[in-house]
């Protein structure tokens, strides 16, 4: 794996690790399953695995193509920077980001290869959502209250996108700070005025909405809610 390593992003992990006396390794990278697909990707191309982050690499080369044709968008002339695990990274419009998952979420009008493709990507993570993201993340906790229904990932610096079926459509926002915490919230409030969370109960989505904020003594010190407006009209684009 050529991502790089740190400590687990879960605490509790870290300490476990620390304690059995070990240091992390590339595999504890959060985007090691990401890696471990390039990995593959390689052997399917029968591809030399090695310096397979460069983007002159037939993976990335691959990938970049693939992301050409479901966000319809030209990464030739885009700005690029490796990301946090070293692979590259293209810059993309909202738009295009979400065309593309709406795709991912309405395949029909993709070759038969590509819809077979997402189709058996959709159904593995929404049948596996703790692998999507593990414990006390909002992409699993999500996913599993929506049944299957779904599917939701958070990227780096706010991004956050929702792949749904069953309304032929998909959400992508980024939060300006380029942090979660607000992005969970107004994720839940877009999904909730959509519709694609009208089959579970209020009760199922009330932490994500409202997000009680706390200090180190567990006293309350704010809270962060969606300011999305209830009377807005549903517009889709």
């Amino acid at each position: 794996f050529e991502c790089g390593h740190h400590w687990p992003m879960r605490a509790e992990a870290g300490y476990e690790l620390a304690s059995a006396g070990l240091t992390p390794n590339n595999l504890h990278n959060n985007c090691s399953g990401k890696h471990a697909g390039m990995l593959g990707l390689a052997k399917l191309l029968q591809a030399d695995h090695k310096h397979y982050i460069d983007i002159e690499h037939a993976v990335q080369k691959t990938i970049a193509a693939t992301m050409a044709e479901m966000c319809e968008i030209d990464f030739t002339n885009l700005p690029h920077s490796p990301d946090g695990c070293s692979a590259p990274t293209w810059a993309i419009p909202l738009y295009n980001l979400a065309l593309g998952f709406a795709k991912f979420a309405d395949p029909a009008m993709l070759t038969a290869e590509r819809k077979t493709a997402c189709n058996t990507l959709f159904g593995a993570v929404v049948s596996n959502p703790f692998m999507v993201a593990g414990t006390g993340r909002y992409c699993t906790e999500m996913m599993q209250a929506l049944g299957q229904r779904v599917f939701l990932k958070v990227g780096a610096e706010g991004v956050y996108i929702a792949a749904i079926p069953d309304l032929k459509l998909a959400v992508a926002l980024k939060c300006e700070d380029g942090a979660a915490r607000g992005a969970e919230s107004v994720m839940t409030a877009i999904l909730e005025r959509i519709g694609a969370t009208d089959h579970i109960s209020e009760d199922a989505v009330a932490k994500f909405k409202r997000v009680r904020l706390t200090n180190w003594n567990k006293l309350e010190t704010g809270e962060i809610i969606s300011t999305l407006s209830p009377n807005a009209e549903r517009k889709l684009i």
